[in-house]
């Protein structure tokens, strides 16, 4: 394996990320000497090894027993860290190399001088949570299994945890999108349950009134969706396409009176 390749993964985690709160507690002599290395370079200098497992850790949301085989409780000079036996940390080797493989990839375009190639970290996909999913695979996924209700709590739960750490786009759009896609499938009542929710958190964002005054006009309200798609385009100018659309409501409005 090119080691100047390893290495630069390992700068591209660790680089600006040491804010290791409570793992800062973790003495040094634990990356001294390790064993087992597979993917990192066994010449990596303790240093280098507790800022990239640090890094790693914050990224991905989860702590050094997740991977190695030991408890929060077991003493440091009782841990193996070299143990194989946790399958996630047979994953995260994979998910390193893959991360390698993407950078080297990617810096290999060759774009013209003025291209700046960007980089892929752990965080990239995370974002701080253990599972890189998607907002609507959860939503989707929770209804499934649990109910509309239950998924708007869910949601709810989730904004309020993660809203200020970016983990889920929980913009206006995207719960629009979930609403849509409810609305569409045929439940026009739990379609409008989601809308009220995104008025709830959204009500000043014209994306909102753009979803809700699309599933108005499917289901023939017309005057109300004119409304929305109006009050769409005050909110945010780049509605301005619905202009057209709310003209011919209008007429189509008068053709019926």
């Amino acid at each position: 394996m090119n080691k100047k390749g390893i290495m630069r993964f390992i700068f591209l985690i660790s680089i600006g990320i040491l804010v290791v709160e409570a793992n800062a507690q973790i003495p040094m002599e634990v990356f001294q000497n390790p064993k087992n290395l597979t993917v990192l370079p066994p010449d990596i200098s303790p240093e280098e090894l507790r800022a990239t497992m640090f890094s790693i850790g914050q990224q991905v949301g989860m702590r050094c027993s997740k991977c190695h085989d030991f408890t929060s409780d077991t003493p440091y000079p009782e841990r193996d860290y070299a143990s194989d036996k946790k399958e996630p940390k047979r994953v995260a080797r994979e998910m390193m190399l893959m991360v390698k493989n993407i950078n080297e990839a990617v810096s290999a375009l060759d774009r013209g001088p003025k291209h700046k190639a960007m980089t892929v970290e752990c965080v990239t996909c995370h974002r701080g949570v253990r599972q890189p999913r998607q907002i609507e695979e959860i939503f989707e996924t929770t209804t499934k299994e649990k109910g509309l209700t239950v998924a708007i709590d869910k949601y709810e739960e989730l904004r309020e945890k993660w809203f200020s750490a970016g983990a889920y786009n929980f913009s206006a759009w995207r719960l629009g999108g979930i609403a849509q896609k409810i609305f569409d499938s045929g439940d026009t009542e739990g379609g409008m349950q989601v809308h009220a929710l995104n008025l709830k958190l959204n009500g000043a964002d014209g994306s909102f009134f753009f979803h809700r005054g699309e599933s108005f006009e499917k289901q023939g309200k017309i005057e109300h969706a004119i409304a929305d798609f109006e009050r769409a385009f005050e909110l945010d100018d780049s509605f301005g396409f619905l202009q057209g659309r709310i003209s011919q409501l209008k007429e189509q409005l008068k053709g019926k009176k």
